[in-house]
């Protein structure tokens, strides 16, 4: 940005600059020039840009599980990566990794000057990954929706799982996984799952519905046609039992097999979620992200985040500091 402030009388000045990201640190420094000549400042100064007064956030609905990568307390890191995330939504599902070598990295400042965490694929097929054995709280048995702010780093047509639904019962195991593919889809079945269709690269608010007819699926807002569930119903997500799984990163619960090489920031089930909140969801994703450049010209929150129950102002503005 440059803004220019004309003529003005010696002395302290101020200016609003507009079309700002929220949550984003930007710098300045100011120029001036006379009938002696020009100079800058001495110094570049700085300012974080804070939140839109009222924005709404998913704390105003009921998620059945919730990762934030912009809550750093909710990330536990060593030396090696993060071994805990702290699940948000108040249900306890805390996703773990106790192997060094299958930690992912968290980056501050790696998606778009915001937090992520950082999955990569190593060898012998396995990549880094986060889980919960799901022995306590469960999320509810129902159809969901399921979102996932993401960076795709890699085009690989075969291993792009973003995260996995892992479970044992009467009928055997059961693998619900996710991918990164043009042509998304739920599936349980490996060849299904690992059909050599183009991976979608680059920064995505993913949304994927489960559910007991044909599921549906939302890249930035945009409705795409989903591959069908395969060997996973409804049926199956009832009958969880102790020895079930809820994995990030890769397609089998624990060990990160066939694990996505992705940076991943916000993950958000929520159960039988409406078109209004799919929505919502998706505006606060964008423009918290800064991806709202991504949404399709007739969303509803293409234009501005959406407001939250007690919201009295949506304006996104910072004003430049005064005795510069």
């Amino acid at each position: 940005f440059v803004v220019t402030n004309g003529v003005l009388p010696e002395g302290a000045f101020s200016n609003t600059v507009d079309g700002l990201y929220y949550g984003v640190r930007y710098y300045y420094r100011c120029y001036a020039t006379n009938s002696s000549g020009h100079d800058w400042a001495n110094e570049t100064t700085n300012f974080v840009t804070a939140a839109p007064d009222g924005s709404w956030t998913p704390a105003e609905i009921t998620t059945e599980v919730w990762f934030d990568a912009d809550d750093e307390d909710t990330i536990a890191t060593n030396a090696s990566g993060v071994t805990q995330w702290d699940d948000k939504s108040g249900n306890d599902i805390h996703v773990t990794e106790n192997n060094a070598t299958l930690q992912p990295n968290y980056n501050p400042t790696g998606f778009n000057g915001k937090p992520t965490l950082e999955f990569r694929n190593h060898t012998s097929n396995k990549g880094d990954c986060l889980g919960n054995t799901m022995s306590g709280n469960k999320p509810a048995v129902a159809e969901f929706t399921l979102f996932v702010i993401v960076d795709n780093i890699s085009s690989n047509t075969i291993d792009q799982w973003i995260g996995c639904l892992y479970m044992q019962n009467a009928g055997g195991t059961k693998e619900n996984r996710l991918h990164l593919g043009s042509d998304p889809r739920w599936s349980s079945d490996a060849s299904n799952g690992r059909a050599t269709t183009t991976r979608v690269t680059g920064q995505q608010i993913i949304g994927m519905e489960f559910s007991s007819s044909t599921p549906r699926y939302w890249r930035n807002g945009t409705n795409a046609t989903a591959t069908p569930t395969t060997g996973f119903t409804i049926t199956d997500w009832t009958n969880i039992n102790a020895n079930t799984g809820y994995g990030i990163g890769g397609r089998n619960f624990g060990d990160g097999h066939a694990s996505a090489t992705m940076d991943l920031s916000e993950w958000i089930h929520i159960a039988n979620c409406s078109t209004s909140i799919r929505e919502r969801v998706e505006g606060y994703l964008a423009w918290k992200w800064h991806l709202q450049g991504s949404l399709p010209g007739g969303h509803p929150y293409k234009s501005s985040p959406p407001l939250g129950t007690n919201g009295t102002s949506l304006a996104i503005t910072a004003t430049t500091a005064t005795n510069v």
